[in-house]
């Protein structure tokens, strides 16, 4: 019984230096950054800080944290306040309309205006006057007859809770077929347009092993050993022109992969192409092409793309500019979670004298980082040590009962 408890009171001892949120455990992060003001903000001004590239590269998207006199500080993390405020609103225009009561569907075309040199298309929003919950269709192309992208959406309101935008994904064609539930009456209300802003991106190329070919299509593995986080792809290749179906898998875990991207693509010119992903990937990826009876794909240069982003926090009372560091570099550390209302709203429209300006130091070793068997990955293997630990304890504790059973039994 007495390994059953000092069991018990080491699991007490990692649970309890676990708890305290608030101070941050320096000794958890590899690098860390001064943060730099451009001038003194008053107590409570909202602070806009910009991550550098040296934080998209070295950081694991999960352990960026806010230190001021050795204390978190909560903060919005957000895309970069020039890429949100590049977008403008038009209202498309509606050229067809059907309710199909054989397909049970409703199909609406709309037309957009000739899109400027260097613009895309981002957003489509949608409503409806009550409650409602459909699944979409969208077709995307050049002319009414011809959609070679298609992907799938759904969208929903609840009343205060809806989801009525659908992204898609920076496109430059101009008729958008929807395709949605059989009695939606759904409302087209804008899409938004903007720069492409590509300077507003980190970007990074990558190799990747020699493709492999089967089954009409050609594969690329890219093993991304520095696990670089990103949403977007940059394709460049050999061939100018082509269209083809287009898969991209990201690793989920060891043995299972998700679909990040499927659509097909059309390649008009010399220009690369972008392929948006469904959601941020990192590590492992593969890009299939599917070519059936056509020549193979080849690839001259993959880049992938993360939107640059900025974060949003309070500025702390009696600031010290000597105790203030933005800290990174914990793969193993877990996702920050904020009160809401202890962060800025996200709103891309502050007004500038409310907003002070921040920018960031040389990336710095931290002296401090070190490993700790409360923090993974030596919790986890402490954890399991002590579980085992404590099932042959269980089992050593069984045996000895039923020995005493045993001879008690012999001598009766």
């Amino acid at each position: 019984m007495k390994q059953l408890g000092i069991i018990f009171y080491i699991l007490n001892l990692l649970f309890i230096a676990e708890a305290g949120a608030r101070p941050l455990s320096k000794e958890n992060f590899k690098f860390k950054k001064e943060i730099r003001l451009t001038k003194e903000p008053k107590d409570g001004k909202i602070v806009r800080l910009e991550l550098d590239e040296d934080v998209f590269k070295n950081s694991f998207s999960t352990d960026i944290r806010v230190a001021h006199k050795g204390e978190i500080l909560p903060y919005l993390r957000r895309q970069s306040k020039e890429l949100l405020l590049s977008h403008e609103s038009i209202t498309p225009k509606v050229i067809f309309q059907k309710q199909s009561n054989e397909e049970e569907l409703d199909i609406t075309v709309l037309e957009l205006p000739k899109l400027s040199e260097g613009f895309v298309y981002n957003e489509l929003t949608i409503n409806r006057s009550t409650n409602y919950e459909s699944n979409i269709s969208i077709y995307l192309g050049d002319s009414p007859s011809d959609f070679p992208e298609r992907f799938s959406s759904f969208v929903y309101s609840y009343g205060d809770r809806s989801s009525n935008q659908i992204d898609l994904n920076g496109t430059k064609f101009r008729y958008i077929r929807i395709e949605s539930n059989i009695g939606s009456n759904l409302e087209f209300l804008k899409v938004s347009k903007s720069k492409e802003a590509l300077n507003l991106y980190f970007s990074t190329d990558v190799e990747w092993k020699e493709p492999s070919l089967n089954e009409g299509k050609t594969e690329y593995n890219f093993s991304n050993e520095k696990r670089t986080y990103f949403q977007k792809i940059k394709l460049d290749t050999a061939e100018s022109t082509w269209e083809r179906r287009i898969l991209v898998l990201a690793k989920k875990d060891k043995k299972n992969w998700e679909t990040a991207f499927e659509q097909t693509v059309r390649k008009l010119d010399s220009k690369p192409v972008y392929l948006p992903l469904n959601f941020t990937a990192v590590g492992e990826f593969k890009i299939q092409f599917f070519d059936y009876e056509n020549d193979p794909i080849r690839l001259k240069t993959v880049t992938l793309m993360q939107p640059k982003e900025e974060l949003l926090f309070f500025a702390p009372p009696n600031l010290d500019p000597k105790e203030f560091y933005l800290y990174y570099g914990n793969p193993y550390q877990w996702p920050p979670q904020f009160d809401p209302l202890s962060i800025p709203d996200s709103s891309p429209s502050d007004a500038s004298q409310n907003v002070a300006s921040a920018t960031l130091s040389e990336q710095i070793d931290n002296s401090e980082y070190a490993f700790s068997f409360v923090q993974p990955p030596f919790s986890g293997i402490v954890a399991n040590v002590l579980f085992y630990i404590g099932i042959f304890s269980l089992l050593g504790l069984v045996w000895r009962i039923q020995k005493k059973k045993s001879i008690l039994i012999q001598r009766s």
